[in-house]
């Protein structure tokens, strides 16, 4: 069973407009990436992403983002 942990850290004042979920497996493990693109009350946009690795394994991880 694969979930996110944690809640969102986008600052007061903007809105989530769309979140993106990636899903990675091989032998060494599970890999989700989550990213919320926001708008602010200005129009522009950023983005903020958090990843949480199931049955983590460092090194694996390292290859992927490092």
């Amino acid at each position: 069973k694969m979930a996110f942990y944690g809640e969102s850290i986008l600052p007061a004042g903007l809105r989530v407009l769309s979140t993106a979920r990636i899903t990675f497996e091989d032998d060494a493990g599970v890999c989700m990436a989550e990213t919320e693109v926001a708008e602010a009350v200005s129009g522009k946009k950023l983005a903020e992403a958090r990843i949480t690795v199931m049955k983590p394994n460092d090194a694996h991880i390292a290859r992927m983002f490092g």
